[in-house]
């Protein structure tokens, strides 16, 4: 599974969410169109997030470290996952800054 297209989105849109609170608070709700996650986050803490995504088919790419993940969303801490959300056309800035990529 490549994410490169998935990064490219992340590090150019506005549409996003950072962090595994409000990615799950997104899926919740049915807003997000795919997660990029962190290969090096850990599992347990992941795992809320891939079963709500797989439970919707939302789809799941990955990226090799939450260094990474940081840099690509914009933001100075790495991130365990990040969620690229539905209606790219909105106007709504919902880039959290990383409040708790870290989670």
């Amino acid at each position: 599974m490549t994410g490169e297209p998935s990064l490219e989105l992340l590090a150019n849109s506005r549409r996003r969410v950072v962090g595994v609170k409000e990615t799950l608070k997104r899926l919740g709700g049915h807003q997000v169109a795919e997660v990029v996650v962190a290969a090096d986050a850990s599992a347990a803490i992941l795992e809320p997030v891939l079963k709500l995504a797989e439970s919707q088919g939302v789809p799941l790419s990955r990226v090799d470290t939450m260094a990474e993940l940081g840099r690509r969303c914009g933001i100075q801490v790495g991130a365990a996952c990040a969620g690229v959300l539905a209606g790219e056309s909105g106007s709504e800035d919902s880039s959290r800054g990383g409040q708790d990529a870290n989670h």
